[in-house]
């Protein structure tokens, strides 16, 4: 009897925010594809930012029908980019997550993994993600990415991969 190695399911990682998503997608446990959702202007109402996003979202969930999403959630603890005056920012952001967790939990057939920044980023300082996505994906350009969203999708995709032998960590 020949027994062969399962290929990891398709995956789909989301860095979600109100002005630039990032994503990146797996078939086979490699990177298929990267990209950033952007939606129009920045200085749109950021209502009107986060519907674009949702709606780029579900039009990439029909395209690539993951098996499995992985989307980073904020973790509830004031960090570094918190501090007074960011408030609004923050709740901004939350909205964003939010509307994209309800979108990818629109769609049953996706199993869905939710994790914060300080779990999966394991404290990493963002030009140390940047670096492991340049290794990791031959098509990133960390000039096109310049807030490092997409740096984050890999990372946080390369973070699922990494602990599905661990256990489920979906909510």
């Amino acid at each position: 009897m020949t027994t062969t190695t399962p290929t990891v399911a398709d995956l789909l990682a989301i860095d979600p925010s109100s002005t630039c998503t990032g994503y990146a997608i797996w078939r086979d446990g490699h990177i298929a594809e990267i990209g950033r959702i952007t939606p129009g202007r920045t200085r749109d109402h950021y209502l009107d930012r986060v519907e674009a996003i949702t709606g780029e979202v579900a039009a990439l969930l029909v395209e690539c029908a993951p098996q499995h999403a992985v989307i980073e959630v904020p973790s509830g603890r004031r960090g570094k980019g918190s501090e007074r005056g960011a408030t609004g920012h923050l709740a901004i952001y939350g909205v964003a997550v939010g509307a994209v967790l309800q979108t990818l939990r629109a769609r049953p057939e996706v199993c869905l993994t939710c994790v914060d920044e300080r779990t999966w980023t394991r404290g990493r300082p963002q030009r140390q993600r940047v670096a492991l996505a340049v290794a990791t994906s031959p098509t990133y350009d960390p000039r096109q990415d310049p807030g490092a969203d997409v740096a984050d999708a890999i990372g946080l995709g390369l973070w699922w991969l990494a602990h599905q032998s661990v256990g489920d960590t979906s909510r």
